[in-house]
């Protein structure tokens, strides 16, 4: 599953668990659906990663009828660097789901609970800019996941590349393509690094220190185009993570415990192979 599929049906379960906790007044009239459609303080757990994907993408190409992920998991070939656009996926995998709606939709709530509680401080941030910034200009919510930088971000090549030796880290000649308008980092007391307003860095290294707050996927592409010519290079991405597992910690609280939060570690690896027909 993509972290774009869970958060799908993280907004429905939350939407569910919305309609069922509606209440009425004494004389039979609803209150209210007890829901939002606006995903505005929501998170994505970063304890349900399973795996990452880093892709190549042929710029300016049409895939006809072709499902991404088949599309995705290609290996291109290519006329030069300039069409090439990368993507990293982070995807999810599986998680506690019971079967009776009511204890589903009573974890869901604890779950947005702390979702909201960990965010107030962006949220009031974009609230503030938003008042302040040019009309029309206004500011927009990141999804981001309970999931940190947790060390050295790294895209090594098979081969020299940009003049590096094989295995240097590359992220400095990596450009990250996003709206984001903030960048928050820390676990337990979180700061906005760049916040609404300023200017957001876009080199990788900078875009990825170490407490980021990682979001589910990002475009990248080459800040110039590398000299070096081959007939294919492999770039390997490594990313390490401490996650934060959201959904254990409402399960354990809905079982009436009092569990400290839950964290692991991993290391993520992805490879993207790159083929190059030179005119």
């Amino acid at each position: 599953m993509t972290m774009r599929q869970y958060k799908n049906l993280l907004l429905l379960a939350l939407i569910f668990s919305g309609l069922v906790s509606c209440q009425s007044d004494e004389d039979g009239t609803e209150k209210g659906l007890g829901f939002n459609l606006d995903d505005t303080g929501l998170l994505l757990d970063g304890g349900n990663i399973s795996s990452v994907g880093f892709y190549c993408l042929e710029l300016n190409k049409i895939h006809g009828g072709e499902h991404w992920q088949d599309y995705y998991a290609k290996t291109k070939t290519v006329k030069d660097y300039n069409e090439i656009q990368f993507d990293i996926e982070i995807y999810s995998g599986s998680r506690y789901y019971p079967a009776d709606t009511a204890v589903r939709n009573a974890i869901a709530r604890l779950e947005e609970k702390y979702y909201r509680e960990k965010s107030s401080f962006i949220v009031d941030e974009m609230e503030k800019y938003a008042r302040s910034s040019i009309p029309g200009k206004g500011a927009g919510w990141t999804e981001f996941m309970t999931a940190y930088i947790n060390g050295e971000v790294m895209i090594t090549c098979d081969k020299v590349l940009f003049g590096e030796e094989p295995g240097t880290n590359l992220c400095g000649h990596f450009r990250v393509l996003s709206d984001t308008q903030c960048l928050p980092v820390g676990i337990n007391s979180p700061v906005l690094l760049y916040n609404y307003g300023e200017e957001m860095p876009t080199v990788m290294s900078e875009y990825l220190p170490t407490g980021a707050w990682i979001q589910y996927r990002y475009g990248l592409q080459f800040d110039s185009q590398p000299s070096e010519k081959y007939e294919s290079i492999n770039l390997h991405l490594t990313l390490p993570l401490l996650m934060e597992h959201v959904r254990d910690y409402a399960v354990e609280l809905y079982r009436g415990n009092n569990p400290g939060k839950i964290f692991t570690e991993d290391v993520f690896n992805a490879d993207c192979t790159i083929c190059f027909n030179w005119e």
